[in-house]
């Protein structure tokens, strides 16, 4: 069966008619910004200002969409708030040396602020670390003569840039960049980022300024705007079940079987819900541990230890999974537990109901 695939579409891509609201989630994040920037012109209270703001979410529940439609409900609430143009993420930052990377941060931030009169930006390939720290030292002089208006910045898949062993030269520039912004005393300066879980911050000044938002699923009657008409009927049990408020999935589980989804038999049950799982996934793990993962999500659903026996190379594999954020540790029982949104993919079909 061959399906298109569904994209996770960003808040600008999504039609119109099809755009779940998230009201009731954008005024409670606002006011808890709206508390930092006021909280931010105390001098007792500044301190202690929460600016770095986490939106926390199953993969696919909307986080990246969520913070497009956060950035216009901003735009249209606060005129006079300065919005860094760049949603920074991990594509954003391929290919370029981390001294790049880390003066594009800064550039947007000159840029938002329509100051551009600093000096002409280093050359990433040939700047030395003193060279970026003097330009970087001359934003932070031209950020403290702003006293009105907090500076917001967004940055998505947080845990991908941060917490990866293997791009730690990223996270110490990105470390630094946090510094700098996160100290402003006369303009409150915004970090807005997204990501499925809280990422291992070392640096105690980002660990005091860190807040995190978990954003949940869609009810029942939002998901069905984003399913087609006319099998909505047949599939509605089905989606309820396996998408819980998961908008991505619900979009994945139509396309998959709203051909003729009465017909389907077990194997071919079992080949979409694979497939869809892979989807899922996406290509953030390797053919092999896709496999392995979908191995625990069907047979592990009440958690595993280290040794098991799905686990090929033990720690080595268990730790790309968590790395992955697909496995976590749940400390009340103990053992390492798959994804939720994943065991439920891979929970064996009820027939769906006929039409």
């Amino acid at each position: 069966m061959d399906s298109p695939n569904p994209r996770r579409n960003g808040y600008h891509e999504t039609p119109p008619e099809s755009r779940l609201s998230r009201e009731r989630e954008a005024q409670e994040v606002l006011a808890l910004l709206e508390k930092t920037v006021t909280d931010a012109q105390d001098e007792t209270l500044r301190s202690r200002t929460k600016r770095l703001f986490l939106i926390q979410g199953d993969a696919g529940i909307g986080k990246t969409w969520f913070m497009g439609y956060l950035r216009e409900v901003i735009k249209a609430r606060y005129p006079d708030w300065f919005l860094v143009p760049e949603t920074y993420n991990a594509e954003y930052f391929i290919g370029n040396t981390p001294y790049h990377n880390f003066l594009a941060v800064l550039q947007s931030c000159d840029r938002a602020l329509s100051i551009q009169c600093l000096d002409e930006l280093p050359d990433p390939v040939q700047a030395t670390i003193e060279q970026v720290s003097e330009w970087a030292a001359q934003l932070e002089e031209n950020l403290n003569k702003r006293q009105t208006s907090p500076l917001v910045l967004f940055f998505d898949e947080l845990e991908w840039w941060v917490g990866e062993s293997n791009k730690e030269v990223v996270y110490q520039l990105y470390r630094v960049v946090w510094q700098m912004l996160l100290r402003q005393t006369q303009l409150p300066c915004l970090i807005i980022s997204a990501a499925r879980r809280p990422p291992a911050l070392y640096n105690p000044l980002l660990r005091l300024a860190l807040t995190t938002y978990r954003l949940s699923g869609f009810s029942p009657a939002q998901l069905e705007k984003l399913v087609q008409h006319s099998p909505v009927v047949q599939l509605r049990p089905f989606i309820e079940r396996n998408a819980q408020g998961n908008p991505w999935i619900t979009q994945l589980l139509d396309g998959a079987l709203s051909p003729q989804p009465a017909t389907f038999d077990e194997p071919q049950k079992a080949a979409i819900r694979k497939r869809i799982f892979g989807e899922v996934v996406g290509e953030r793990l390797s053919t092999d541990l896709k496999t392995v993962l979908h191995n625990l999500a069907k047979q592990r659903p009440g958690g595993f230890q280290p040794e098991d026996e799905l686990l090929p190379e033990g720690h080595i594999t268990l730790n790309r999974l968590i790395d992955a954020s697909f496995v976590d540790f749940n400390e009340e029982i103990r053992r390492y537990v798959v994804a939720s949104m994943l065991v439920r993919l891979v929970k064996e079909y009820t027939n769906v109901p006929q039409a």
